[in-house]
């Protein structure tokens, strides 16, 4: 809704702050929307370790549809970007924890 301006004007800073809420309970579209906002900069910083990290999050946990992007993003990255997003990911399922929702 906020990501888009869908019913709202488009408000990044929102779309960022529901779709962790919900990345949180295990929604797996919403980790994986988690990184597209990083990829492409939307409302912060571009952060390409932050874009594949939570992709391979919701791929992880059985998100078919971030397969593409990830495998794309993973292309982009070197050896230190992949081992930052390693700890990142790591950091990151320690914190939320592995969800089985989808």
């Amino acid at each position: 809704m906020y990501l888009k301006g869908l019913g709202t004007e488009k408000n990044y800073f929102e779309a960022l702050n529901w779709f962790r809420k919900a990345a949180e309970q295990g929604v797996l579209e919403a980790q994986s929307n988690i990184g597209y906002i990083y990829e492409n900069g939307f409302g912060v910083p571009k952060d390409i370790i932050r874009a594949y990290a939570w992709g391979s999050i919701a791929l992880a946990n059985g998100y078919d549809a971030a397969k593409i992007p990830v495998n794309a993003l993973k292309a982009r990255m070197n050896s230190q970007q992949l081992n930052k997003a390693n700890m990142l990911i790591k950091e990151i399922n320690e914190t939320y924890g592995k969800k089985d929702n989808k």
